[in-house]
C-alpha cells in the first residue's frame, strides 16, 4: 500500500503529512473476478489479482507469471476449456499459462464449453485461489444454441410387432452436446413402413421422450430422430421386430428365439466396476474364452427387451446416481449366454472409513477414490475418526474404487505422493505433465498439519 505519515501532539500543532510511503508487502492468495454467468462456446475476460496477508493488492507483484487454472470441465465431445496467455493464445486448464502482471493484476481470456455450475481457481505455483471460497470465481455456463439431435436411450430389442415399445428418448444440444432448453417437434423415422403413435413429439426442456411407440410388422429396422433446422441423429441399433406369433410356421418371417442353450463358464470371467464421475461408470470385464462376442446390461434382472451389443473388455456406462445394482449377460458368438451377474454400484459417501472384512488396513473415501490411511498413529491425528465407524465393504465394493495417495495441506498448494514407507515426495511437476501421467486433481487429499509432519521427507517426483 502507498500511505502517509502525521505526527500530532496534545496542543500543539500536528506535522504536516510526510511524504508518500510506500509498503511493499508479499503476496498471500490471489482472487479470481468475472462474470458469473456464460454460454458454452463463448468467453469472458477474467481478471486475477495478487493479495498478501492482509486483504491488500500486492502491487510490487508485476511481471510475467507462470499460472495454471482448473476447475472447469471438458464438454462432452472433448473440447478443453481455455484460458488465453500474455500473447493470446489459449491455454488448456490444467497447463501452464503465461500471464503479465501489473501492479498486482492480470487479465486473461477465459472459454469455457461444457453446461455446468463450477469454480474456477488459479495457481502460479506458490499462491492460489484455494484458500476461501471467495477467492476463486463461480460460474455457471449454459448451453448454447441448438444444433443437432442425440439419443440420450436408444429403442430395445427385441420387440413384438403391434406392441408398445419400451419409452427411448432423444434430446436437443448445442455444438458441444449440452442439453438445450428447446421445445421443437422430434420426429422418428423407422427404416422402412411407419410407426404407430406419438411422433412428432415436442421436447421439453431440451428432451423428447417416446413411450407411446409401436410398429406393426415382424422385420428388422433402425430408428432415425430429426427435427426441422437441426442435425438428425444417427441411425439407431436395430431393432428386431417379432411376428405377434412368435414367428413360427413356415413364413412368418419373425426373430424366433433359441428353445435352450448351453450357459457360459462364468469361471471364464473377470469382471469388476470403476467409478469415473457421478454418473458414470467403468465396467473391465476379460473372458479368457475368446469368442465372447456380445454383452447386455440391464436395470433389472429380469432383462425385458434385452439389447446386445458388441462385447468390449473396457465399457463405459452411465446410471443414477441413486441407483444400487446393475445387471450383465454376456453370449459368444454362437449366442451361448452367460448366467446373470449382479453387481453393485452405489456409491459410499466421501469421508466414510471403510475396509474389506478379515483385513486390518483402513482406508477413508473420497469420491472415486480411496486413500489408505497408513498407521494408527496417524487414525488419531484426526478427532472425528472412530474405529466404530469403520464400514466393512464387498470385495466389488471395495475394488470400485480406485486408489490414491495423492495429498496436501490446507492452504498450502504444495502436492505430495505418498509412500507406503510412510515417506512424501513433492510433485515437482507441471500441471500438463500432472495429467499426462495419469494422475487426476480429484485424487488429492486435503490432510491435516500433524499428518504431513508425520511423513518422512522424500526426493522430489519430477
Amino acid at each position: 500500500a502507498t500511505i502517509t505519515v502525521t505526527g500530532s501532539a496534545t496542543g500543539l500543532t500536528s506535522t504536516p503529512a510526510s511524504g508518500s510511503v510506500t509498503v511493499n508487502a508479499s503476496a498471500s492468495y490471489f482472487k479470481i473476478t468475472g462474470s458469473a454467468s456464460m454460454v458454452a462456446g463463448g468467453d469472458q475476460t477474467i481478471t486475477i489479482t495478487a493479495y498478501d496477508q492482509f486483504d491488500s493488492v500486492v502491487i510490487s507483484y508485476t511481471g510475467d507469471h507462470n499460472l495454471t487454472f482448473f476447475g472447469a470441465s471438458s464438454s462432452i465431445t472433448g473440447t478443453d476449456p481455455t484460458a488465453s496467455n500474455k500473447d493470446s493464445v489459449d491455454t488448456d486448464f490444467g497447463s501452464t499459462t503465461s500471464a503479465t502482471f501489473t501492479a498486482g493484476v492480470a487479465t486473461s481470456t477465459m472459454k469455457l464449453y461444457k453446461a455446468e455450475a463450477t469454480s474456477i481457481d488459479v495457481t502460479d505455483g506458490t499462491y492460489n485461489t484455494t484458500g476461501d471460497a471467495t477467492y476463486d470465481l463461480d460460474v455457471t455456463v449454459s448451453a448454447g444454441t441448438k444444433n443437432k439431435l442425440k439419443w440420450v436411450t436408444q429403442p430395445s430389442t427385441p420387440v413384438t410387432a403391434g406392441a408398445t415399445w419400451t419409452s427411448f428418448s432423444i434430446e436437443i444440444v448445442d455444438i458441444y452436446e449440452n442439453r438445450t432448453t428447446d421445445t421443437d417437434n422430434i420426429t422418428i423415422t423407422p427404416s422402412t413402413s411407419s410407426f404407430s403413435g406419438t411422433t412428432p413429439c415436442a421436447a421439453v426442456s431440451g428432451l423428447a421422450t417416446f413411450d407411446d411407440i409401436s410398429y406393426g410388422t415382424a422385420a428388422t429396422i433402425t430408428v432415425t430422430g430429426s427435427a426441422t433446422g437441426l442435425t438428425s441423429t444417427p441411425a439407431s441399433g436395430s431393432v428386431v421386430v417379432q411376428s405377434s406369433g412368435g414367428g413360427g410356421g413356415g413364413g412368418g418371417g419373425g426373430y424366433v428365439a433359441p428353445v435352450s442353450k448351453p450357459v457360459l463358464a462364468m469361471e471364464d470371467l473377470s469382471m469388476k466396476i470403476k467409478f469415473l464421475e457421478e454418473d458414470k461408470i467403468l465396467l473391465i470385464s476379460n473372458f479368457t474364452n475368446t469368442n465372447v462376442s456380445q454383452m447386455a446390461m440391464s436395470l433389472t434382472s429380469r432383462f425385458e427387451n434385452i439389447l446386445w451389443e458388441d462385447y468390449s473388455q473396457e465399457r463405459i456406462f452411465y446410471v443414477d446416481p441413486g441407483m444400487d445394482t446393475i445387471y450383465f449377460k454376456f453370449r459368444t458368438d454362437k449366442e451361448v449366454e452367460s448366467n446373470i451377474i449382479k453387481k453393485e454400484v452405489k456409491r459410499i459417501p466421501s469421508g466414510t472409513l471403510a475396509k474389506l472384512k478379515n483385513d486390518h488396513r483402513v482406508y477413508i473415501i473420497k469420491d472415486n477414490y480411496k486413500r489408505h490411511i497408513l498407521s494408527p498413529e496417524i487414525f488419531g491425528f484426526y478427532a472425528h475418526f472412530d474405529w466404530d465407524n469403520v464400514e466393512i465393504l464387498t470385495e466389488d465394493q471395495f475394488n470400485s474404487y480406485q486408489d490414491a495417495w495423492l495429498v496436501r495441506e490446507l492452504n498450502d498448494y504444495k502436492v505430495y505422493e505418498i509412500n507406503g514407507d510412510k515417506t512424501k515426495h513433492h510433485l515437482n511437476i507441471t500441471a500438463k505433465k500432472f495429467k499426462e501421467t495419469g494422475r487426476s486433481w480429484n485424487m488429492i487429499y486435503i490432510i491435516n498439519k500433524k499428518e504431513v509432519e508425520s511423513y518422512g521427507l522424500g526426493v522430489d517426483v519430477e
